[in-house]
């Protein structure tokens, strides 16, 4: 299962907390369990998917990372939690909430939501910042960055164009949705 994490920034340091410590505990009452993929949704001003991790552990009862000094918890704090191990980071801005209204998600991030259908189809589209987008070639449609009106944002090379089934300007073929 795939889920959508929300962080509010400005309480949990979650970039030099995945930086530093690559596993963190995430306090949840989700049915969570190991192997599931969790997309971190900076909350506040940041408004936008940033990361890509992993669940490596089931439900724990309570906290075993010590990760106090980003404005996490002790280990030993007596929570519902799951293990959470950083694998991606998108390219800024990242997965903003615009984006994320355009495929379906309704009302603002504040609880951890499922991620399936045309969500998921988008999300799995992006490419990360220390992934290679030569793995996608030109020939396997890719979701684009962004669509408005006729106007599309290519996700290989993010030039905008109008509605064509490639991109003009890197031959990407684009999908439609």
């Amino acid at each position: 299962m795939e889920w959508i994490l929300p962080c509010n920034p400005n309480k949990f340091k979650i970039a030099a907390a995945l930086d530093n410590l690559k596993r963190i505990d995430w306090f949840t009452n989700c049915k969570m369990c190991s192997g599931d993929i969790c997309y971190i949704y900076l909350s506040h001003t940041t408004k936008s998917i940033m990361y890509r991790c992993v669940a490596c552990s089931d439900i724990k009862e309570e906290s075993t990372i010590d990760d106090s000094e980003y404005g996490g918890n002790p280990p030993g704090v007596k929570h519902k939690c799951i293990e959470i191990e950083y694998v991606e980071e998108y390219p800024s801005p990242g997965i903003t909430y615009e984006e994320l209204v355009k495929v379906g998600v309704q009302g603002s991030i504040q609880s951890p939501r499922k991620v399936q259908g045309q969500l998921a189809e988008y999300i799995h589209s992006w490419k990360v910042k220390d992934s290679s987008i030569e793995e996608i070639t030109i020939n396997d449609p890719m979701m684009p960055h962004s669509v408005d009106g006729n106007e599309i944002v290519c996700g290989r090379c993010m030039k905008r164009f109008t509605n064509a089934p490639r991109c003009p300007e890197c031959g990407q073929l684009v999908k439609k949705g």
